[in-house]
């Protein structure tokens, strides 16, 4: 019944945010639209910036972990981030509403937690930057373009995603992968790397 409980009040707060905004909403509001008492809230959380921040801790943790998960799988730095940036993407769809929020509205986080935040977030672009640089010393991706920029273009390109996409709509989101995924590695992957036979399938087909 606990659990329940902190589902309805999570659902009543991202319910709150996405109409209100985060600033507007107050815990009368969130124990109101979950139909429990003030108290009740209280017993869950200490506040609505520790509601906040645990919906960022958890979205960020269940990207790192998933990614991660399936990257220990793979052998070669370019399989890796294929795993990585599908495990990103894959997000907007399972927790569509949660990303939203937590895109929107983070920067209200309390300065305490916004530095817990911004370590986890630390340590997920430098998971990745260390995979790209394997691949670079691999010779599968280029060595000419700053390794910075190369991983900033690709959280730019996927953290915007949560701006246009919709469930709704008639493009999956595995085809929304796909085309990045293209994207990303016509960029970043060296000529020979391309001719690799292992790595055909994640370019599109020319017709």
């Amino acid at each position: 019944m606990s659990e329940q409980t902190k589902k309805k009040i999570i659902d009543a707060a991202l319910s709150l945010f996405k109409e209100k905004g985060f600033h507007e909403v107050s815990v009368r509001m969130i124990a109101k639209e979950a139909g429990i008492s003030n108290g009740g809230f209280y017993h869950h959380f200490h506040s609505k910036d520790e509601l906040l921040y645990q919906l960022n801790d958890f979205i960020l943790t269940y990207v790192m972990e998933t990614g991660k998960a399936v990257a220990k799988e793979r052998e070669s730095a370019i399989e890796k981030l294929e795993s990585m940036i599908r495990a990103f993407i894959r997000v907007f769809d399972v927790y569509n509403l949660e990303v939203t929020i937590m895109y929107r509205e983070n920067h209200y986080l309390a300065p305490e937690y916004y530095e817990k935040i911004k370590q986890k977030r630390d340590e997920y672009q430098q998971y990745i930057f260390s995979i790209i640089e394997e691949g670079i010393q691999a010779g599968d991706i280029r060595s000419n373009t700053p390794l910075l920029l190369n991983g900033m273009a690709i959280f730019g390109m996927v953290n915007w995603t949560y701006q246009w996409y919709e469930k709704n709509r008639s493009i999956l989101i595995d085809n929304i992968a796909d085309v990045y995924i293209d994207f990303i590695f016509n960029a970043l992957m060296t000529k020979r790397a391309k001719l690799n036979p292992n790595y055909h399938q994640y370019f599109l087909d020319d017709e």
